[in-house]
């Protein structure tokens, strides 16, 4: 038992000494701090529940702080400092014994909350223009890239139309960053659960696990949102309202999204009930509704008759 006890301690001591490290070399290695905020979401939890939640927070607080003074305080809060508030709360999840998807929704609620609640304040106290500086952004990188292509391919007959693709990206990326943080935070976050789980699970703790992903059920409201955002798209196009085409097309993508999930769960609930579905089989299909457009369709087309009939809640209940 001593034993162990002095491998998670040394473990531990390690984790803080290899982030240190990253802050102290993060101004000529560029990279670090992503790499570090990596093992923060997918280690910090493991050492909440084992050591506590002061511990962890001395563990990583210092390697922040060095951080923030090595490189910037804003990197360090962007990249440590939210990868380990959303850890700290998974951790305490699992010391509490909170089931996964309340921890998952909490968690995934409060940073999408408090990420909204920052961008109203910076916008509407500070007078931060930030979709103006977010579409410059956008704007000069896609500039570059066209002048690189236009640079490695000077006789190339598809400028004109590189342009007008360019034109069109110009416009859409930065109504959609909103969108892609909102889901790049939930995937976050359920990976965090699924991979710190069995982590937990192997060195004695009882943490449950997540639910399969055939056992999903997404609200038939997102049916409701979809349909919605059709309507706000059409009015927001027609009447040249901008911010009322950027909420519908956010609202579009993120509806979309979870029938999408919602498919997926159904498709996977009847290849379940035929076949002998292995974990690497499971992941092959998620990848593919999740990157590649057919199985998208397929599975949003799924969704919405899963959703609209209540298929595996009627088939379950006969």
């Amino acid at each position: 038992m001593e034993q162990t006890r002095a491998g998670y301690w040394t473990a531990a001591i390690f984790f803080a000494a290899l982030l240190l490290i990253m802050a102290l070399l993060a101004p000529l290695v560029p990279g670090l701090p992503f790499i570090g905020g990596l093992i923060l979401i997918f280690y910090l939890p493991v050492l909440c529940v084992q050591y506590g939640l002061a511990v962890a927070l001395i563990l990583a607080a210092g390697p922040a702080l060095v951080l923030a003074f090595m490189a910037s305080p804003v990197l360090a809060a962007l990249q440590w400092g939210i990868p380990a508030a959303a850890s700290f709360a998974v951790g305490a999840g699992y010391s509490r014994h909170v089931a996964p998807v309340r921890i998952f929704g909490f968690v995934t609620g409060g940073i999408i909350a408090l990420s909204l609640l920052s961008c109203l304040g910076l916008i509407v106290i500070g007078q931060v223009p930030l979709y103006d500086m977010l579409q410059q952004i956008v704007n000069e990188a896609a500039d570059e890239a066209v002048a690189y292509y236009i640079q490695s391919n000077p006789a190339s007959a598809q400028i004109i139309a590189v342009h007008q693709e360019v034109e069109m990206l110009k416009k859409a990326i930065p109504v959609m960053v909103p969108l892609q943080i909102c889901l790049g935070i939930l995937m976050t976050v359920y990976l965090q659960i699924r991979v710190t789980q069995p982590l937990l699970a192997r060195k004695g703790y009882d943490i449950p696990p997540f639910p399969p992903i055939r056992l999903w059920e997404i609200p038939r409201a997102m049916v409701y949102l979809y349909i919605l955002a059709m309507v706000m798209k059409y009015w927001g196009t027609s009447r040249h309202i901008d911010w009322l085409n950027m909420m519908a097309v956010n609202a579009d993508q993120l509806a979309s999204f979870f029938i999408c999930i919602e498919g997926l769960a159904f498709m996977l609930y009847l290849l379940q009930h035929r076949f002998v579905l292995k974990s690497a089989t499971q992941a092959m299909i998620v990848i593919l509704v999740l990157f590649v457009p057919i199985f998208q369709i397929a599975a949003f087309i799924f969704g919405l008759a899963d959703m609209l009939l209540n298929y595996r809640k009627k088939r379950e209940a006969m």
